[in-house]
């Protein structure tokens, strides 16, 4: 069954907006430069083991609230796998794509320019495409088999996500692999 993606704004954005960047700028980055995506900075890896980087408690602890919201109706408990962030520049993309094993996903807006890519997603059975209509300080929280993707930055401005999987925690209060 799929629920929809819900967009809420992170409470406290304006004020931690800046100490996210500053932690980000610390942080270990690489480029990516893949068939169906380019983005020039970025902490991704597929080693769910690495540890939270520094920016991510902070995050974590600004985004409880908007799990809450999105998780309590649905009557689950999650527990955060990967954390990541990506900064697009111009001309920067990721194609088509989704999570893996994970249950849900989310997307943080850190920096998201008027004029910048919001994500779109691809809704099955018929392959229908829409777009997230989401502005700077938003979270959007998905099912994490949901096809999307981040376009083509037209914006000469950075666009800054920070992105997580999550797991359900199953009633014995363990985790689900992912």
């Amino acid at each position: 069954m799929l629920f929809p993606p819900i967009v809420e704004p992170l409470d406290n954005h304006s004020l931690i907006k800046q100490t996210l960047l500053a932690k980000i700028d610390e942080s270990p980055r690489h480029k990516q430069n893949l068939e169906n995506e380019i983005i020039s900075a970025s902490d991704y890896t597929v080693d769910s083991n690495k540890g939270n980087p520094e920016y991510a408690d902070l995050f974590l602890a600004s985004a409880t609230s908007v799990l809450y919201k999105y998780f309590s109706f649905l009557n689950l408990n999650v527990n955060v796998g990967n954390i990541w962030f990506h900064q697009y520049y111009e001309g920067d993309t990721f194609g088509w794509h989704s999570h893996g094993d994970a249950a849900f996903a989310l997307i943080y807006y850190l920096e998201l320019p008027e004029d910048g890519p919001q994500t779109q997603f691809l809704i099955p059975p018929f392959n229908v495409s829409f777009t997230a209509d989401v502005k700077e300080g938003d979270v959007i929280v998905f099912p994490a088999q949901t096809k999307h993707r981040s376009p083509p930055n037209n914006s000469t401005k950075r666009k800054t996500i920070i992105s997580a999987n999550l797991g359900i925690i199953d009633v014995s209060g363990k985790p689900n692999e992912y």
